[in-house]
């Protein structure tokens, strides 16, 4: 998992969040709003925003719960190879 220096914020300009509502991306944690899994799924900086919400231990990002984020950290993964194995069926 890259570390706060390395992970910066430019990300966050190509996010498909961005100038959305923010209160939508802030959710009761055990249930996350299709209208978020869908904004950030299509999105294409969905593994540096699950980095930062991983390193920064905050919730609203890439639509992942903190049950999820516990799980990425536990197993030491970064956004990338945390999708990889969701979506080959490994997680």
């Amino acid at each position: 998992m890259r570390g706060d220096e390395e992970l910066g914020q430019e990300w966050m300009l190509e996010a498909n969040c961005r100038g959305l509502n923010p209160n939508l991306f802030f959710f009761d944690k055990k249930s996350i709003p299709l209208e978020v899994k869908e904004t950030c799924e299509a999105c294409i900086v969905r593994s540096d925003c699950i980095d930062y919400a991983t390193i920064n231990r905050e919730s609203g990002y890439y639509g992942t719960s903190e049950r999820e984020r516990r799980t990425i950290r536990r197993l030491g993964l970064t956004g990338t190879e945390y999708l990889e194995k969701l979506s080959s069926g490994e997680i």
